[in-house]
């Protein structure tokens, strides 16, 4: 049977989950974007829900394609901060984060 490793990257607009053998090559990638939202001039927010929607469905395309995974890897970049009611299991209000208007 063969071995896996999945790795969740997080980054500033998409969600994307990547499938590697135990040599480190890439045998599948799944990604979904998610929306940017622009309250003010210089500012990005990010719904965390829809963060962790678009986290799960790209995760479980690449555990479809093995069963069998060795470790698992979560990296997020982003200066995103949430807040979670733990007894709704939901957001207080949508990620924010440091955004620099010269990357535009």
């Amino acid at each position: 049977m063969r071995k896996f490793i999945v790795s969740i990257d997080q980054g500033t607009t998409s969600s994307r989950a990547i499938l590697f053998d135990l040599k480190g090559k890439a045998v599948f990638v799944s990604q979904l974007e998610f929306t940017q939202h622009f309250p003010k001039d210089g500012w990005v927010e990010h719904n965390p829900e829809e963060i962790w929607s678009t986290t799960q469905i790209v995760l479980k395309k690449v555990i479809q394609k093995s069963k069998s995974l060795k470790g698992k890897n979560f990296n997020n970049w982003n200066n995103k901060s949430k807040g979670n009611n733990n007894s709704l299991g939901q957001a207080y209000w949508k990620g924010c984060l440091q955004c620099n208007s010269l990357a535009r």
